[in-house]
């Protein structure tokens, strides 16, 4: 697991920086009092007496899940998911952008929505749905993307959606090497095995979150 900067480490211990500053400089992203709330509360929740050690057999069966009965780690993937989700957000294009990005108009980039051949959330501020930016490249949309939006729920979390698609996925193998779907995509030049075959990580990735 990757540590803490050793000078970022002396600047918080010296009191040169506050909590809030080194955990932005730790992850790269600025965090809101919010989020920092949330974060506690999942602290007390972790470490709470009302949570007594799991037995062995019930710390396996976490393990084998993917998940974990330490306080710490379980902390570590909070921040890891938190940052993940303000990243995803941020980065997020707004229907204009995403239409000067790939040369159509506002109009078609709603068409494509509804369609299902791009996805969009709403964060709940001033400027409308946002789409966020795995489904893109630098020019256009992701090659073939319509198959693997065509079995995503229109309620899916964006965090959900970014990791489905650039996640390495074990079903997933181009040239002897796991690979995320949104290289898939690009490689398949539309292969009709190779796009069911993202089809089906989508419907499992559906079935695991519903």
């Amino acid at each position: 697991m990757p540590s803490l900067d050793a000078s970022l480490r002396e600047e918080y211990l010296r009191g040169q920086i506050d909590f809030e500053q080194a955990l932005t400089a730790a992850t790269g992203v600025a965090h809101s009092r919010s989020f920092l709330v949330d974060l506690l509360d999942a602290v007390a929740t972790v470490t709470s007496p009302a949570n007594p050690p799991l037995a062995s057999s019930e710390a396996e069966v976490l393990d084998d899940g993917g998940l974990s009965d330490d306080p710490a780690t379980a902390v570590s993937s909070l921040l890891s998911s938190q940052s993940t989700v303000q990243d995803v957000v941020a980065t997020a294009l707004s229907v204009a952008e995403a239409a000067e990005r790939i040369g159509v108009s506002s109009a078609r980039i709603r068409q494509l929505i509804s369609q299902k051949k791009l996805w969009a959330f709403d964060p709940g501020v001033r400027g409308g749905r946002r789409l966020p930016a795995a489904q893109f490249t630098s020019s256009g949309i992701v090659p073939y993307l319509d198959h693997v939006l065509a079995h995503v729920s229109s309620s899916i979390h964006p965090l959900a959606l970014h990791r489905l698609l650039t996640v390495r996925q074990p079903d997933l193998v181009l040239d002897g090497k796991h690979t995320c779907l949104v290289d898939w995509l690009a490689a398949s030049a539309g292969d009709a095995d190779m796009l069911a075959q993202a089809a089906t990580v989508a419907l499992a990735a559906q079935w695991q979150a519903a």
